[in-house]
C-alpha cells in the first residue's frame, strides 16, 4: 500500500485503539448550554426519564460524565429537577440554552449525600437544559430525571412595577432584620422592572405602631426605595435621590414588608448600603 494511503488508515487505527475517554473532548458548561436541543431528549412537567452515564458520555473538563435534556418554560414558572441514582453520586445543572454558566445547580438533596434537586424561577421564556452529571470522573451508571414546573408565584408574572414586586413570595436569604445595616450590589443578573431598572427585593418584620427609617446609599448609581406591606400589591413608602433615598413611616400592621432597593437611571448598577431600623416614635 503508498505509504500516502497508509498515513490515514494509521491514523484511524490509532484513534480506535485509544480508550473512549481520550477520544471524547472534554467540554465546558458554558459549551454544553450553547448545543443544539434534541427533540428526543425534551422533558415534560410530571415526567421521569432514565438515563445512563459511561465512558463514550459527553465529559466536562473535570472528567465528569454527563447526558443533556430539555425543557420548555415561561418566566416566572417555578421549576424542581430532581436527579437519583443508586449507582453514583449525581450533580444536576439547570440553565439557559446559549447562556455561559447555569442558572442553578445542586449536588446533595437527601442526607444520603448522593441524590440532586435544583429548584430556581425560570427568568425568561425559552428552552432549558438539564445536565444530568456525576459528581466526579468516577461516576457511572444509570441515573433518572425527575421534572417539576409549577405556575408562577404571584407577583412573578406579568407587568414588574414596585407594586406588583410586593406580592412576590419571600425568601429565606432575603429576609432582614430591624437595626440591620449592609452593604449588597445590583448587577446585570438582577431582575429588573418593566422600564428596564434593575432591582434587589428584601423582607422585614415589624410591629403595628412601629417607626421605620429605611435609606440606600449609593456612589455609583442614584438610588430609589420602595416599601410596601408584603402580598399587599401597594407601596406604602417610596423616595429617590441623586445620592442616598430615606423614607420614614409608622407601620399601620404587624408582618412582613417589602423594601425595593434600584436605580433611577436606567440600566445602571453597582454596590448599595441599605440600613433598617426602628426611629422613636415623633411626640
Amino acid at each position: 500500500m503508498p505509504l500516502t494511503r497508509l498515513l490515514p488508515f494509521l491514523a484511524i487505527s490509532t484513534l480506535a485503539a485509544l480508550p473512549l475517554s481520550a477520544q471524547q473532548s472534554a467540554q465546558s458548561i458554558a459549551d454544553l448550554l450553547k448545543r443544539p436541543a434534541d427533540p428526543a431528549r425534551m422533558i415534560g412537567s410530571g415526567e421521569t426519564k432514565t438515563g445512563a452515564l459511561a465512558d463514550a458520555s459527553l465529559r466536562l473538563d473535570d472528567s465528569s460524565r454527563v447526558e443533556l435534556w430539555y425543557f420548555r418554560g415561561t418566566a416566572g414558572q417555578r421549576v424542581t429537577v430532581r436527579q437519583r441514582s443508586e449507582d453514583f453520586d449525581t450533580f444536576v445543572h439547570v440553565g439557559r440554552q446559549g447562556g455561559d454558566e447555569p442558572d442553578v445547580q445542586n449536588d446533595d438533596a437527601d442526607d444520603d449525600g448522593v441524590n440532586s434537586a435544583a429548584e430556581l424561577t425560570l427568568p425568561s421564556d425559552g428552552v432549558y437544559v438539564i445536565i444530568a452529571n456525576a459528581f466526579d470522573g468516577d461516576g457511572r451508571g444509570a441515573y433518572t430525571i425527575a421534572l417539576e414546573i409549577r405556575d408562577p408565584a404571584p407577583g412573578m408574572s406579568g407587568p414588574a412595577t414596585p407594586a406588583t414586586v410586593t406580592l412576590r413570595e419571600a425568601e429565606p436569604a432575603q429576609r432582614l432584620a430591624l437595626g440591620q445595616r449592609f452593604g449588597s450590589q445590583i448587577d446585570p443578573r438582577d431582575p429588573t422592572m418593566d422600564d428596564g431598572t434593575p432591582f434587589e427585593l428584601w423582607f422585614v418584620t415589624v410591629a403595628a405602631g412601629d417607626t421605620l427609617h429605611f435609606a440606600v446609599q449609593s456612589d455609583e448609581f442614584p438610588p430609589a426605595i420602595h416599601v410596601g406591606r408584603q402580598g399587599s400589591g401597594s407601596i406604602y413608602a417610596e423616595a429617590s435621590d441623586a445620592a442616598r433615598a430615606a423614607v420614614r413611616f409608622i407601620a399601620q400592621e404587624s408582618g412582613m414588608y417589602s423594601v425595593i432597593v434600584r436605580s433611577t437611571r436606567g440600566t445602571a448598577t453597582g454596590s448599595y448600603i441599605l440600613e433598617l431600623s426602628k426611629a422613636s416614635a415623633p411626640r
